[in-house]
């Protein structure tokens, strides 16, 4: 299957681009499956027991949602060289909470161990309650352990109610974490350079399925390079456009200026 590596330029404009930010995988399980609507294929399965839900956030048009309950109940994503890090990164999710505590939101990491003792793991999982919390974690090498926690006390996601996340990195070291399209917290760490890895991708959950996110998760997306708060902010409000449709535009702009040229 033929790889689409969508740069931010194309999905949100000229006047909002960002060096290097493709969308590598986009799960917003509306036609009732995990399948990825990047275009790069990363489709996953319904794992244990987790599924589709009619739950949606009212900002979003789609008609599905993901449901985890808990337990070992997860979305599995075969490996992809897609799903590789590259210095910078984005995610973002619509996460509801239907309690309190750690949840996993992705992980590319070994089924044992967690992100311990394997180059090229990464993880994010979010806290609910407590210092409300998103945790950032990543290996370099073999036992060379990084974990970046920025809080954002009183302003995190409520339980039983829907919040847009999304953390960035950039190649200063710089993290961003924002909830509903506005930053909340920042911080620096260690840089990364390439984190991959052979191992499947999970949607909520880790991959040792110990901190599985319970409730409802929509439209998760991850992107090999640092959206700005711009764009962010835009996915918050807007969504994120199909892929499908930005390449008609782009088409339709090529021929627009191939006519001028003429």
């Amino acid at each position: 299957m033929k790889k689409f590596l969508l740069p931010a330029a194309i999905l949100f404009g000229a006047a909002s681009l960002s060096d290097a930010a493709n969308l590598v995988g986009w799960w917003n399980f509306d036609d009732g499956t995990a399948s990825d609507s990047s275009g790069n294929g990363n489709n996953g399965t319904f794992q244990n027991g987790a599924g589709a839900s009619a739950a949606v956030p009212n900002a979003t048009a789609g008609s599905q949602s993901l449901r985890v309950g808990g337990g070992t109940q997860h979305v599995l994503v075969p490996h992809d060289p897609t799903l590789t890090m590259t210095s910078e990164m984005t995610i973002t999710a619509w996460v509801r909470p239907s309690g309190t505590g750690w949840g996993g939101i992705v992980a590319k990491n070994p089924s044992a161990g967690g992100a311990a003792n394997q180059a090229g793991n990464y993880e994010l999982r979010l806290q609910t309650g407590g210092n409300q919390s998103v945790q950032w974690l990543y290996e370099q090498g073999p036992g060379i352990n990084s974990t970046v926690t920025l809080t954002a006390p009183g302003a995190g996601p409520a339980v039983g109610q829907w919040s847009h996340i999304a953390l960035t990195h950039d190649t200063g070291g710089n993290f961003t974490y924002y909830l509903n399209g506005a930053a909340v917290s920042s911080g620096t760490g260690p840089t990364f350079g390439i984190l991959t890895n052979t191992n499947p991708l999970y949607l909520g959950s880790r991959a040792d399925l110990f901190t599985t996110f319970t409730g409802d998760l929509d439209e998760i997306s991850i992107w090999d390079g640092a959206l700005t708060g711009g764009e962010v902010a835009d996915i918050f409000a807007n969504g994120i456009p199909e892929p499908s449709s930005a390449l008609l535009g782009l088409v339709g702009l090529a021929g627009l200026a191939f006519r001028r040229r003429r």
